[in-house]
C-alpha cells in the first residue's frame, strides 16, 4: 500500500505529486469520480487536532459524506480506480485534500 501525506497544498504518493486544494478554500467537486472495474483499497489516517469528513465524489459530481474523523481516527474502505475523495475540515468544510486513486492501493494521513 503506497502511503503519502497531505499537508493542505500537496500530497506524494511515491514519485508522483497529487495536487491538493489551496489550504481554506472550500473543496471543488467540478471532477467526478469515473466508472472502473479495478478495485483497490483507500484509507484515511486523522493526525489533526480537529473532526476531518471523507467524501466521495460520484459519477454526477454529487458529493457523498462517508465519515467524519476524530483527531487519532483511521477510515479504511474499498474503492475503484479514478474515483475522486474529498477530505476537509468538519466545522467549516474548509479543503484539506483531494485525490483521484490511482492503480495502487493507498494511505493518506493529514497532518
Amino acid at each position: 500500500m503506497k502511503s503519502f501525506n497531505a499537508i493542505a497544498t500537496a500530497a506524494f504518493v511515491g514519485a508522483s505529486l497529487l495536487t491538493a486544494q489551496p489550504a481554506l478554500a472550500a473543496c471543488s467537486s467540478r471532477e467526478v469520480s469515473y466508472t472502473s472495474r479495478v478495485s483497490v483499497q483507500f484509507s484515511v489516517t486523522n493526525n489533526r487536532r480537529y473532526p476531518v469528513n471523507v467524501v466521495w465524489i460520484d459519477f454526477e459530481g454529487i458529493r457523498k459524506h462517508y465519515r467524519t474523523l476524530r483527531s487519532g481516527d483511521t477510515f479504511s474502505s474499498s474503492s475503484y480506480l479514478s474515483h475522486v475523495w474529498i477530505m476537509e475540515e468538519a466545522s467549516s468544510n474548509l479543503c484539506l485534500s483531494n485525490i483521484r486513486l490511482g492503480a495502487a492501493n493507498q494511505h493518506l494521513v493529514l497532518r
